[in-house]
């Protein structure tokens, strides 16, 4: 379990978060193939295979069932997959601590999966889904709900742990969510009303966020009893 200090930072000494070390760095090799397929001209042939597309999906499930969990591990370019994997870096790590490194690694499998599904169905056009922010939202839901008067100081604590570990994270997270709820139904407003075509999945971080949240409940209380000890 993760415990607080004195100080109110997250205890980073408790176990290594081996299931998000690993999937960083499956997501960073990933995209070293992903670059040498643009070198080599083959990209699109391996977005039509492993990206998720809500269309593809309908009109066959089963076969598309692995691209829920495949389109996680795809991104556009560099950008792309550093601030997502800043942005898990910042919440993962106590997250697993938490929840115990098998369910951990389960739970993120499902938000991405309720992230994309979510995504489709309400932007029904979604095609060529890439990116594991659903899934890494439903991480940010996670620490929301187990740490919401608290920010994580583990891996990026030189860089960002004097700032954020004073802003709670139920101010800093729930900013964001406002921020993705606001975005999400803005495009579903028709065009006239304000709708703009964006590259942003905002359905799969509210998707992911709201999965997140949820499936770390019953670690709620077993945190405040560790927490009180």
């Amino acid at each position: 379990m993760a415990r607080q200090n004195s100080s109110g930072q997250l205890n980073s000494k408790r176990g290594w978060p081996w299931v998000t070390t690993g999937l960083v760095c499956l997501q960073v090799y990933v995209f070293s193939c992903e670059k040498r397929a643009m070198q080599w001209g083959i990209i699109n042939y391996l977005l039509d295979d492993f990206a998720f597309s809500w269309t593809h999906f309908l009109a066959n499930p089963f076969s598309q069932t692995p691209n829920l969990v495949s389109h996680t591990f795809l991104h556009a370019n560099e950008a792309h997959i550093i601030g997502n994997l800043l942005f898990f870096l910042l919440f993962a790590p106590a997250v697993e601590r938490t929840m115990g490194s098998l369910f951990f690694l389960v739970s993120y499998v499902f938000w991405g999966c309720v992230a994309a599904l979510t995504q489709g169905f309400f932007s029904p056009f979604t095609s060529g889904l890439i990116g594991a922010s659903g899934a890494i939202s439903g991480a940010a839901g996670a620490f929301f709900v187990l740490y919401p008067l608290r920010m994580p100081v583990t891996f990026l604590a030189p860089v960002f742990g004097r700032i954020m570990a004073k802003i709670p994270a139920f101010f800093f997270i729930g900013l964001w969510f406002v921020g993705q709820l606001h975005d999400g139904f803005q495009s579903l407003m028709p065009a006239p009303f304000g709708a703009q075509i964006t590259p942003i999945a905002h359905w799969a971080h509210i998707g992911g966020f709201a999965a997140g949240a949820l499936t770390v409940v019953p670690f709620l209380f077993k945190n405040v009893q560790s927490s009180g000890t």
